[in-house]
């Protein structure tokens, strides 16, 4: 039940940033009372002393990311719904997934920038991409590898 709702929440995040870039506050919200519901039903209470901090970690590591960019340019870097976004990754997947997952995301963000540019000629440099569809299929990718093919980290 918990992977349906996931998924369905990761999709229409997907979606709305797609299109507005922007992911709306309570589709966030939704995936990381989401998250830390499923810690305490599948490790009791204690499995909040992973999920609690690695969800606030995971906010701040793109938080930092954003402060810097904006001391740098001026302009900010990356929105705070990614940041949300990622802090529901660290409630669903604990504080060992936050870098493999913020590296594949990463990783797939770049390489469709660079496919893009390649075959349309065009540069990107002074347009943004929505970086919340990379999260949320990088996460999704995870959380079904590590449910359902037995992966742990």
């Amino acid at each position: 039940m918990f992977t349906a709702l996931l998924g369905t929440a990761l999709v229409a995040v997907a979606h709305i940033d797609i299109r507005h870039r922007r992911i709306p506050n309570v589709l966030n919200a939704v995936i990381v009372i989401a998250g830390l519901a499923n810690a305490v039903l599948v490790g009791g209470w204690g499995a909040l002393i992973w999920a609690l901090p690695a969800a606030l970690l995971a906010y701040l590591v793109i938080w930092a990311a954003d402060q810097m960019h904006r001391l740098r340019s001026g302009s900010p870097g990356i929105g705070m719904g990614d940041a949300k976004l990622f802090a529901g990754v660290g409630a669903w997947l604990g504080p060992l997934y936050l870098a493999p997952v913020m590296l594949v995301a990463s990783l797939s963000a770049v390489l469709v920038v660079l496919t893009h540019r390649a075959l349309s000629m065009e540069s990107l440099q002074t347009r943004s991409i929505a970086f919340g569809p990379f999260i949320a299929a990088a996460f999704f990718g995870f959380w079904c590898a590590r449910e359902y093919a037995g992966w742990r980290i």
